[in-house]
C-alpha cells in the first residue's frame, strides 16, 4: 500500500463502508475438538483512526455474529472483537489493514488475531 493511499484512507477520515454489505469475513477460533469456523458478510467503516465493522451470519444474514472496534494507526490495527449471543469474552486482538491493486481490481484485506483465533475480512472493487 503507497503511503499516500494510507494517508487519503486512514489519516483523513476517508470512508471506505458500502451501504450494503460487501466484505467477506472469516474467523477461526481453537477449541479442544479443533478450529471453530464461523464466514459471512459485514460492513466495514474506517474513518480518522477508528475502525468498526459488523460482521453477519453465513447462513443467517439477519443474524449479527461479530462486532469489531479498534484503531488503525499506519496499518496496524488494535481491536476489541465481541461475539454476539455467545459466552466467549470480548476479544483484545491485533494485525494488519492492507490495500493492494492488481490489474483492473483493487483488494482490502483487515486480519487481526489473538493466541487462540483469528478474524479476516476482505473486499474485492472494481477499477474505474
Amino acid at each position: 500500500m503507497s503511503g499516500l493511499t494510507l494517508l487519503l484512507v486512514v489519516g483523513l477520515g476517508v470512508d471506505v463502508t458500502d451501504s450494503a454489505p460487501s466484505w467477506n469475513w472469516i474467523a477461526g477460533q481453537v477449541t479442544p475438538s479443533g478450529w471453530f469456523i464461523t464466514r459471512g458478510m459485514g460492513t466495514v467503516t474506517i474513518t480518522k483512526r477508528e475502525l468498526r465493522a459488523e460482521l453477519l451470519d453465513g447462513e443467517d444474514a439477519t443474524l449479527l455474529r461479530k462486532t469489531i472496534k479498534g484503531e488503525v494507526t499506519g496499518n496496524q490495527i488494535k481491536a476489541t472483537v465481541i461475539t454476539k449471543d455467545s459466552d466467549v469474552r470480548p476479544e483484545q486482538m491485533t494485525g494488519t489493514y492492507s490495500r493492494q491493486v492488481y490489474g483492473q481490481q483493487e483488494f482490502e484485506a483487515i486480519i487481526i488475531h489473538d493466541q487462540w483465533g483469528f478474524v479476516a475480512i476482505t473486499r474485492t472493487l472494481p477499477r474505474p
